[in-house]
């Protein structure tokens, strides 16, 4: 994606709605190392012949760990639901419901303080409502997001808004 500021042409036009979903790439990879984890797993348990209680418990409990984190991995790899979309109107998550531009005040992305922290979207509902939602996940950027979420909250505040 290009984008530029108010005084410059913008080479690719921000279209009326944006779906962004889970990256695929980082979900194929952790689903590829959970199934591993779990096929180890599995295969220490036959392998290794565990007859004491206390080892069968302890294994036990990690594979099914490891079994659900394959399911959570595998339900958003193959799942086609967005994590969010945002439009002129406002923003609409998996896990909240849509706000239009009116209702949102203080939007934002930030990078965490530390070195290798995660971006997130932070939005105040009504003044009193902080939401805040890991991006790094998604198959956009941090700082392309926050373009986004600059020309689409002008666009609704400000009609005339040009890009």
């Amino acid at each position: 994606m290009n984008f530029t500021t108010q005084n410059i042409v913008v080479a690719n036009p921000i279209p009326d709605e944006t779906k962004i979903y889970y990256s695929k790439m980082r979900v194929f990879i952790k689903l590829i190392l959970s199934t591993l984890g779990l096929a180890f797993g599995i295969f220490y348990f036959i392998i290794a012949g565990l007859y004491d209680l206390g080892p069968i418990i302890f294994f036990g409990l990690i594979c099914l760990y490891v079994a659900y984190l394959v399911y959570l991995n595998s339900k958003i790899f193959f799942g086609n639901v967005p994590k969010i979309i945002i439009n002129n109107k406002g923003i609409l998550t998996n896990s909240i419901p849509f706000y239009s531009w009116a209702d949102i005040t203080s939007e934002k992305v930030i990078m965490g303080p530390k070195r290798g922290e995660s971006y997130r979207f932070e939005y105040v509902i009504k003044s009193e409502k902080q939401i805040s939602i890991s991006i790094d996940n998604l198959n956009i950027t941090g700082p392309d997001f926050a373009t986004l979420l600059h020309f689409y909250s002008e666009r609704s505040r400000n009609p005339n808004f040009k890009y």
